[in-house]
């Protein structure tokens, strides 16, 4: 009996030192410190690009990790030697162009990879690029996108330059990222393909840049002028709408984003014509972008008012006032004030019919002005609102008839608008003619 108590003493004992033993060993094993994170750096006897750098650092980084990453750092140093030559071996056959020279891991928690390349042969000294830009219509807009491109060069030189010529087939994919980042950031309405053509130890690339959907498929064209007879702009119509039609083709985008460039080249252009340069008129546009570009231009001079006008009234009990020719000629005092002479002139009576007044534009979209009617002894008051595009309101009161009429007026294009007139005693349809 007393024999037993002591085997199963002793057994007690063994079993308590030795969990005491695996427990201290197993702290032991984990405070020793573990590779934690990999660094590879890469490094040539010559220029080796960044970007070709960056990339085989990468693929040499996912290798060290499956080695490395995890193991304790005495077990990293221990398995070093080993590890350098699978990495060297591995990279010496998918690197084309390049042998390495050497492979050295610094084992630590965060554990580096140092890799020596040698190119096989002479690196690409020059990186010539030749740019050609599908869907310019004119040399006007081929510079805007050459401005644009403006530093396409330098993602060949970077990518290229130093690398040996036979490398340059596994960097294709590099180009191509590389290029659709600078696209998307300088020129995201095109899209660009390029070829790399060997020459000796130099490179030539042929860039070709050719545009996205949507593009301008139809023009609309708008002249108006509030201070010259719409004839004068019309001898000039087919000009700008030939120089509006140079946008289609063009995406869409594009246009809208360099909309200040187009209209000001636009002006420019139709402002240095004879009759624009005599008259003195100065053009501003507006574009109404989209697959289907409507521009609107309005060319006015800061000298003078010069307006010919000709009614028909439609249902109006005077029948002999249902034809009038207007005149309205007047200069200007300021950018917002104007004195002028109105001119009427009726065919059924052969007459005319002359007030003087003045006139001042309140907004862009008001006008209010006062006159004498000498035919009919009294000033007229009136006013203009533009409402919403094309549509307008016009009040006058006459205080030598006493009496005032209220017209609602749509400009159905540049020559021609429609107003329907309240009057005193009577309600009438009149179209108006802008000659």
């Amino acid at each position: 009996m007393a024999n037993f108590r002591v085997f199963w003493r002793g057994v007690f004992v063994f079993l308590f030192v030795f969990s005491f033993w695996r427990v201290e060993f197993a702290l032991c094993a984990a405070k020793e410190p573990r590779v934690e994170t990999v660094a590879v750096t890469v490094v040539a006897a010559r220029n080796l690009p960044p970007l070709v750098a960056k990339r085989m650092a990468g693929s040499i980084k996912s290798v060290a990790e499956q080695l490395t990453e995890g193991a304790t750092v005495e077990n990293a140093l221990f398995k070093k030697a080993q590890n350098e030559q699978i990495i060297r071996e591995v990279f010496d056959k998918i690197l084309v162009g390049y042998t390495v020279r050497s492979v050295s891991i610094n084992p630590a928690q965060n554990l580096t990879v140092t890799v020596a390349i040698e190119p096989w042969s002479d690196t690409i000294n020059a990186v010539t690029v030749e740019k050609t830009i599908e869907g310019a219509p004119t040399q006007y807009v081929a510079d805007m996108i050459t401005a644009d491109l403006a530093g396409v060069d330098d993602v060949f030189v970077e990518t290229l330059q130093g690398l040996p010529i036979l490398a340059t087939d596994w960097t294709q994919g590099i180009l191509k990222r590389r290029l659709n980042e600078f696209m998307a950031e300088k020129l995201p309405e095109f899209r660009a393909d390029f070829d790399v053509l060997p020459v000796k130890d130099d490179i030539k690339v042929h860039l070709t840049v050719y545009p996205k959907l949507p593009v301008v498929r139809t023009t609309e064209l708008y002249m108006r002028s509030e201070t010259v007879p719409n004839f004068v702009l019309l001898g000039y119509r087919k000009l700008m709408q030939d120089k509006i039609n140079d946008l289609i083709g063009l995406p869409a985008d594009f246009v809208a984003r360099h909309e200040k460039n187009f209209t000001d080249n636009f002006a420019a252009f139709i402002d240095s014509q004879k009759d624009f340069r005599n008259l003195g008129l100065k053009t501003t546009l507006q574009f109404e972008n989209g697959e289907n570009l409507k521009v609107t231009s309005h060319s006015d001079t800061e000298k003078y008012i010069l307006r010919l006008e000709g009614w028909l009234d439609i249902s109006r009990k005077n029948k002999d006032d249902a034809v009038k020719f207007r005149l309205h000629a007047g200069k200007k005092l300021s950018k917002a004030d104007e004195i002028f002479l109105l001119t009427d002139f009726v065919p059924a009576k052969l007459r005319a019919y002359v007030d003087v007044g003045y006139a001042r534009t309140l907004s862009s979209k008001t006008r209010a002005e006062v006159r004498w009617d000498f035919d009919d002894n009294g000033f007229v008051i009136g006013g203009r609102q533009n409402v919403l595009p094309n549509w307008y309101l016009r009040y006058e009161y006459n205080s030598g008839l006493k009496s005032g009429e209220l017209g609602i007026r749509y400009r159905l294009h540049d020559f021609l608008a429609a107003e329907y007139i309240v009057g005193r005693h009577e309600n009438w349809l009149r179209f108006i003619g802008f000659f």
